[in-house]
């Protein structure tokens, strides 16, 4: 009988050493995956500021696309309306004498 008891004291002990063991693995595994995780999602985070970067920049480029565009256009409406008065002021001269 004091055998049965210490072979089942001993198995108890046995059993929790191992479950102590496993939650020690599974405590390290899930460090483990969380520094991976953690890693990862900062890798993720870095490339969609960068990809807003790119975007911005874009963005900003086609506006000051639009603007020369723009400030061309009206300039050289500018300048077709200087055209278009001189050679109107040089015919007034020629019919007002």
């Amino acid at each position: 009988m004091l055998n049965v008891l210490c072979l089942k004291t001993l198995e108890q002990a046995r059993m929790e050493v191992l479950e102590e063991c496993e939650l020690t693995t599974m405590k390290k595994q899930k460090k483990e995956y969380e520094e991976v995780r953690n890693a990862e999602l900062v890798e993720a985070q870095r490339f969609e500021a960068a990809e807003a970067r790119v975007n911005a920049e874009k963005e900003r480029r086609g506006n000051q696309q639009k603007a020369r565009k723009t400030q061309r256009k009206l300039a050289h409406q500018k300048h077709v309306s200087r055209v278009v008065a001189k050679k109107y002021l040089i015919g007034i001269k020629d019919r007002a004498i």
